[in-house]
């Protein structure tokens, strides 16, 4: 699914009011083409995927790398949620003193798009857990609990720093 070159997104409106706008996370409208990704709808900022999921580890969709900084393809250590719940904080820390729109979108609980197929993921924590499974209620779990501790991170965030 691509979005037309003359749509018009809550960025573009935000962004000609003078805020700053980015999207981290998951941009599922233009699978994989990054001329159709977030920079060409407004936001000035990306952090993410385009594919409708990843890799929570290798960022990548399938054997393809995924993972973005506005349109360069870059590399970088870590899971998926954690990732995105840093940059998210980093952002808001670094343009606290102006307005911005900022569009989270993580992929978790989403399965990951793994070289050998679509699997559940355990965050780095999940002790005594399947690194991957197809089906596992745990793991599941395991997921939505890392992705709480990452929105609640944010939250305390945007609290220090009365915004």
């Amino acid at each position: 699914i691509y979005l037309g070159k003359d749509e018009i997104t809550i960025a573009d409106i935000f962004k000609k009011e003078g805020y700053r706008t980015a999207l981290i996370g998951k941009w599922h409208l233009g699978h994989g083409n990054v001329e159709f990704g977030p920079n060409s709808y407004g936001f000035d900022y990306f952090y993410g995927f385009l594919p409708g999921c990843i890799d929570y580890y290798k960022h990548s969709y399938g054997m393809n790398p995924a993972l973005y900084r506005n349109k360069t393809l870059i590399e970088q250590e870590g899971y998926s949620t954690n990732l995105f719940t840093n940059e998210t904080i980093h952002f808001i820390e670094k343009n606290k003193n102006s307005p911005f729109f900022l569009f989270l979108s993580y992929n978790a609980p989403h399965y990951g798009r793994c070289p050998d197929g679509n699997l559940l993921q355990s965050p780095p924590e999940a002790k005594n857990l399947p690194e991957k499974a197809v089906n596992d209620r745990a793991v599941y779990a395991a997921i939505v609990q890392n992705l709480d501790k990452g929105i609640g991170r944010i939250i305390r965030t945007l609290g220090e720093l009365q915004l």
